[in-house]
Formats: structure tokens, C-alpha cells, sequence
């Protein structure tokens, strides 16, 4: 009997530590380091900026480039810095940051947001539009509710810029 319950308790225990070391580190997930401090550093090794402040704000988030429907990136990582936007996808191959739109913040026009009520979910997101002195129009989804402070982090920036 006593053989049987330590059997079963190092069963669990093996089953426990396998567990653990099947699920995705940050390395392997698609947005990388996001949540983790190492995530500013690595990012900021991708980009040659002078003089900005790094990173200022990161999300998930999708993007339209044009209106909705448009053309569209699928979800990757918002990332915005005292010189520019940034949309990035996390290579776990390479394990480094694929860049995908780069828009300096000298370059922008206007930025708002939109407010988006999902029907077929009980979460929300918001639309930050950013046009750009040339006439286009980005549209990124932050999924995390939080596009009123990427929105507010450019305004502070363009002023500090005096643009």
C-alpha cells in the first residue's frame, strides 16, 4: 500500500515537471518578450534611435492600413518610442524582431481613437488612428484596452517635439 502512494505521488510529480516544460516560454510565443523587462533592451538593439527615450509603450495589436478591410496586418506587437511607431512581429526562429511598419513620429499628422463594442465578445478594444503627413492612414487595434494612453504617449511626444 505504502509503495503504491509513493508510486502514484512521483507520478504526479514527473507529470507536474512535464507539464511545465511543455508550455511556450516568452521566446516562443508570437510576441516575444512583451510582457517580460527583457523586452525594451532586445527591442531597442533592433533600432538605430538616438536620443529617444526607448520605449514608451507596447501592446498587442492589429493593423489596417487605409479603412478597415483594407490592407491588414495580422496580430503583432505595437511599439511606440520617442522617435516612432513601430509594428513588430517577435521571430521565434531567429529570435529577434521582425519590423513591419515604422512611422516616425515626426511624420505624424493627427492621432485619435475609436472606441470598438465587439458583439461576439464581453471584451472591448480600441482603434488608434494615426495619419501620417503623406496621406496615409494607419489603423491599429490595441487589444488591450489601453490605445488612449499609446494615443496620449504620441501627443506627449509631438509636443515635446514641438511638431
Amino acid at each position: 500500500m505504502k509503495g503504491n502512494i509513493l508510486r502514484l505521488i512521483l507520478v504526479m510529480v514527473v507529470g507536474l515537471i512535464a507539464s511545465g516544460c511543455a508550455s511556450l516560454g516568452p521566446m516562443q510565443s508570437s510576441h516575444g518578450l512583451l510582457k517580460t523587462n527583457a523586452f525594451d533592451p532586445v527591442f531597442i538593439s533592433t533600432i538605430d534611435e538616438e536620443g529617444g527615450e526607448g520605449v514608451m509603450y507596447r501592446a498587442v495589436s492589429s493593423m489596417f492600413k487605409g479603412e478597415p478591410g483594407m490592407e491588414f496586418v495580422p496580430t503583432d506587437t505595437l511599439v511606440i518610442t520617442g522617435q516612432a511607431i513601430y509594428l513588430v512581429r517577435w521571430d521565434t526562429m531567429n529570435y529577434d524582431f521582425v519590423h513591419k511598419v515604422n512611422i516616425p513620429i515626426s511624420e505624424v499628422e493627427s492621432v485619435k481613437v475609436s472606441a470598438v463594442d465587439s458583439f461576439w465578445s464581453a471584451r472591448s478594444w480600441g482603434d488608434l488612428f494615426v495619419n501620417s503627413q503623406s496621406g496615409d492612414v494607419f489603423i491599429f487595434r490595441v487589444y488591450d484596452g489601453s490605445a488612449e494612453i499609446a494615443k496620449k504617449v504620441i501627443m506627449d511626444t509631438l509636443e515635446r517635439n514641438g511638431s
